[in-house]
């Protein structure tokens, strides 16, 4: 996958290598790998409130997170019925993310 130093997949680049689709995919999958490393350093630091380095990572990913959920509503439409539309909204034109054939 190829990603700038922020971790977005950069357009123009991925498209030469993968369909639409593959690309819409490889996004939401990576969106779900770093939701999971928010839930997980959150439990963590539930039991390690004072933890400054898993804090900074958590912020982090948390960052994250929220840049890749950005492109990919900018892109595809919003991942849930409270998310952002761009352009008109296409919550319910393509496949819901639960839809998508893995």
């Amino acid at each position: 996958m190829i990603m700038n130093n922020e971790g977005y997949i950069e357009k123009g680049k991925e498209e030469n290598l993968l369909g639409k689709e593959d690309m819409q995919k490889a996004l939401l999958y990576q969106i779900m790998k770093v939701e999971f490393g928010v839930t997980e350093t959150t439990l963590y630091l539930d039991t390690h409130p004072f933890d400054q380095r898993a804090l900074m990572h958590h912020n982090m990913l948390s960052n994250q997170l929220k840049g890749l959920i950005q492109q990919y509503e900018y892109q595809y439409g919003p991942l849930t019925s409270s998310g952002s539309a761009y352009r008109c909204w296409k919550y319910i034109n393509s496949p819901w993310p639960w839809e998508i054939k893995w």
